[in-house]
């Protein structure tokens, strides 16, 4: 499991730290408690999506940290609240385990007593707050998981509206205690929130397609049940029988994804290509991927370009610097190498060493870019 740790996340670490105290060493002691807290709440939503045989990676970015299941599939609602709710309740477990820890050992030095207890109360904290049913945070995704699999469309829009409302609620409280920062940042999820509601009108089904959807459930069920073509059957006829457009959308891309991952890719080709214009951003990615391991490298930079502007994904950038490289098109390849580079959620050791990029190898333009890598 893949662990990236982004600049912003020390930056937002430290500044965090210096609200909390003014001592040197505690800035370091906070900012080490804020890394490990972090990392400990991820790793309890990596650890049961890799249970379900979930993909992820972990990134710990600006004021927390997200946990990124690669590909488009869709698991049971229990399971994904499951998911959600175990970072939270690894939060908790990290706050008892060092309460423990300092409870049963009293020979400990008094600063190593109140340190630990300092990281009990911070993991009880976060957690609770976590726990709020404002998006982006657990609460609310736990609270839309379970609205939208009672109530259909009309419970994930009133999730997000109470979203907005709660958030909305505690901007105020927090700027009405003088806690500004919580206060902007609460207010911040609150309009995120009013804007998710908004997208909901034309993203999410009616309710009248719980048919279909349990049927895109069959399909994910056949596939974790390893009948990888039993799956992708049912995903077509889905695709082909779908009055509801958006429902259509999410198993075409499903499909795409198993095609990908059972080396289909011109089969992926020819689900995703006739629906580009109305793919999300992850969708682009598929298709990207597709064009380029059927070899149509033309295609693949085509899409790889307009994912890259919805997600700045590095992976997307990576793909997009082969097929240029396969084009030949040295410039272009250099200079997604170095929209890889700025991602820096990729080793780019291991970038410059890949075989794709051995046919530019001996350019000029390619040799500078590696010396400076090097230097």
């Amino acid at each position: 499991m893949k662990i990236t740790i982004l600049p912003s996340f020390w930056v937002s670490a430290f500044l965090l730290a210096f609200l909390s105290t003014s001592s040197p060493l505690g800035i370091f002691f906070w900012v080490g408690v804020i890394f490990v807290s972090v990392l400990v709440h991820e790793s309890g939503h990596a650890v049961v999506s890799r249970f379900w045989k979930q993909p992820v990676r972990i990134e710990l970015g600006a004021f927390g940290g997200a946990t990124i299941r690669e590909g488009v599939a869709h698991l049971a609602p229990l399971k994904e609240f499951l998911i959600v709710m175990m970072g939270p309740l690894f939060g908790f477990a990290f706050a008892v385990f060092a309460w423990l820890f300092s409870f049963f050992l009293p020979a400990l030095p008094p600063v190593a007593h109140e340190s630990l207890m300092l990281i009990s109360r911070a993991n009880i904290f976060w957690s609770l707050l976590n726990l709020c049913p404002v998006f982006p945070l657990d609460g609310g995704r736990m609270m839309a998981i379970i609205f939208e699999n009672i109530f259909g469309k009309k419970g994930l829009q009133a999730s997000y509206i109470f979203s907005a409302l709660f958030g909305l609620f505690l901007a105020i409280f927090c700027i009405g205690y003088n806690q500004v920062f919580p206060g902007v940042l609460f207010l911040m999820f609150a309009f995120e929130s009013f804007r998710g509601f908004q997208d909901t009108k034309f993203l999410v089904y009616d309710d009248a397609d719980k048919k279909i959807i349990d049927e895109m459930q069959n399909a994910e069920d056949e596939w974790l049940a390893k009948h990888p073509e039993q799956a992708i059957s049912r995903l077509e006829n889905l695709c082909l029988t779908a009055d509801n457009k958006a429902i259509a959308l999410q198993a075409v891309e499903q499909l795409g994804n198993y095609l990908l991952l059972t080396e289909q890719p011109k089969r992926a080709c020819y689900w995703l290509q006739p629906n580009e214009k109305v793919l999300s951003p992850q969708g682009l990615q598929l298709l990207q991927m597709a064009f380029y391991r059927s070899q149509e490298y033309l295609q693949a930079l085509r899409v790889g370009e307009k994912a890259f502007l919805e997600t700045s994904n590095a992976e997307c950038a990576l793909i997009n610097a082969f097929s240029a490289t396969y084009l030949h098109k040295v410039a272009a390849a250099v200079n997604w190498l170095q929209s890889v580079k700025r991602a820096a959620t990729l080793d780019m050791g291991d970038v410059l060493s890949s075989e794709e990029l051995d046919p530019i190898r001996h350019e000029p333009l390619f040799k500078q870019f590696f010396a400076n890598q090097k230097s």
